[in-house]
C-alpha cells in the first residue's frame, strides 16, 4: 500500500524546488561576490586621482633635499652646560661624496634662479632651501647669508624661530663670534622671554660667555 506524498502545493503556493544554472543567480548573491572586487578598484582609482591631484598643484619641488628638516633641538634651562653645548654646536657626519655632490648641484641651481629673480613667487622656499643645503654642504657663509635673507625679506615666516636657530649654527661654524652675538642679541629682542627662542639665545650667550647687558 502506498502513502501518498505530502502535494508540493499549499495554497496556492508552488514550492517546488528546482535547481538554478549558474547564470540564475539572485541579486544579493551578485551583490556580495563583487563588492570586495568593487571597494578594491574603487580604492585603487581614488588613490591614482589623489596622486595626480597632489603632482599637478605641488609646484616645483624646491624642499625635497633642502628645506625639509627635522626642528632642530632648542636647549632650555633644565639642561646642563655640557647638554646645551652639544645641542648648539654639534656637526653632523660627512656624506658620501655622491650625495654632497647632489646637494651643491641642486643648490646652485635654486641660487642661479633666485639671484635671476629676486620676487620669485617661491622666493621664501628657495631661501629656506639654500640655507639648509649650503650648511649641508658645509658652505656655512652662504648658508648664513641665506637665512639672513630669509629673516630680513620674510620676517612673518612661520620658519623665522628655525631660521634663526640655524644661523646661530652657521656663525658658529664659520668662527664668525661677532655676528653670533649679535644673533642672539636680536632674538632675545624678537622673541618673548617666556619663549623657547629666547632660552635658547640666552643660553647661547651663556655658553659663550658673552655679556648680557650688550
Amino acid at each position: 500500500m502506498k502513502k501518498d506524498l505530502p502535494s508540493s502545493r499549499i495554497v496556492g503556493r508552488d514550492l517546488t524546488f528546482k535547481s538554478r544554472t549558474p547564470i540564475e543567480k539572485t541579486f544579493k548573491e551578485v551583490f556580495r561576490e563583487n563588492l570586495l572586487p568593487g571597494i578594491f578598484l574603487i580604492w585603487a582609482v581614488a588613490g591614482v586621482a589623489l596622486g595626480m591631484f597632489k603632482m599637478c598643484s605641488a609646484g616645483p619641488d624646491i624642499t625635497a633635499e633642502g628645506a625639509v628638516q627635522a626642528q632642530p633641538l632648542i636647549p632650555n634651562k633644565v639642561m646642563g652646560e655640557e647638554q646645551m653645548r652639544e645641542v648648539l654646536f654639534s656637526v653632523p657626519p660627512p656624506e658620501p661624496p655622491s650625495i654632497h655632490e647632489q646637494k651643491v648641484e641642486q643648490v646652485n641651481g635654486h641660487r642661479a634662479r633666485y639671484d635671476a629673480n629676486p620676487q620669485d613667487p617661491q622666493a621664501e622656499a628657495l631661501l629656506r632651501a639654500m640655507g639648509n643645503l649650503y650648511k649641508q654642504t658645509g658652505d656655512f657663509p652662504n648658508a648664513a647669508w641665506a637665512y639672513e635673507q630669509l629673516l630680513r625679506r620674510f620676517p612673518e615666516s612661520t620658519h623665522k624661530s628655525a631660521a634663526y636657530i640655524e644661523l646661530v649654527g652657521c656663525y658658529d661654524q664659520a668662527k664668525d663670534p661677532d655676528n653670533l652675538a649679535r644673533v642672539y642679541l636680536e632674538m632675545l629682542k624678537v622673541f618673548p622671554k617666556d619663549s623657547n627662542e629666547f632660552k635658547f639665545a640666552e643660553a647661547g650667550l651663556k655658553i659663550t660667555h658673552l655679556d648680557l647687558k650688550q
